[in-house]
């Protein structure tokens, strides 16, 4: 502990700060974080020279090797080598997911919506009523129109969401695996 540490001290001590049995409690909590202190240096210069001469070693190696690979290739080498870029595959287009929306003739806001999903470039055969719905997919749903991916391409979060909507429209749970529970407690094709 330092000189300027003990006289601060001895200061807060001539001033009524704290007792002297607090002191000594002070002065020996400070002597332990220095010897703590001096414990963590010293193992740390001796893992960073246990390291450095591991570095070391390994540059030692490297450069050998380079040495020995320099040799090689001047030696061995008569041709010069000669790197050529990967040839390209064309990819295999993708066949775009089907989407499909639920309308009723009797349901006010299903014209607007069957506009718009048509302005979007799907055929009117993926314009379904209810009942065609429950034929094709298994399910029906609660509430037109009502816009959905085919089952067997849905995302775990799609699932989720026809699962609430078959439930009424609120978060449900499911028992196990959803995709299982849509098939058997929903009837929805899902695979």
């Amino acid at each position: 502990m330092t000189n300027g540490i003990k006289l601060m001290l001895a200061i807060a001590i001539v001033l009524g700060w704290f007792s002297y049995g607090e002191y000594q409690k002070i002065t020996k909590g400070l002597a332990d974080t220095q010897a703590q202190v001096a414990s963590v240096a010293k193992a740390s210069k001796e893992t960073m020279e246990s390291l450095t001469a591991i570095i070391d070693k390994l540059s030692k190696r490297f450069d050998e090797s380079q040495a020995g690979a320099a040799v090689i290739e001047t030696h061995e080498a008569k041709e010069p080598i000669v790197f050529e870029p990967p040839k390209q595959v064309a990819a295999v287009p993708k066949e775009p997911r089907q989407w499909y929306l639920v309308s009723e003739p009797w349901c006010a806001a299903c014209p607007a919506e069957k506009k718009k999903f048509l302005a979007l470039g799907w055929p009117t055969s993926n314009v379904l009523t209810i009942d065609e719905c429950q034929r094709r997919f298994g399910f029906r749903p609660l509430r037109v129109p009502f816009t959905f991916g085919d089952p067997a391409t849905m995302d775990q979060q799609e699932k989720i969401t026809l699962h609430n909507m078959l439930h009424g429209g609120n978060s449900h749970n499911w028992p196990g695996d959803l995709t299982e529970h849509l098939e058997s407690t929903h009837s929805v094709k899902v695979r």
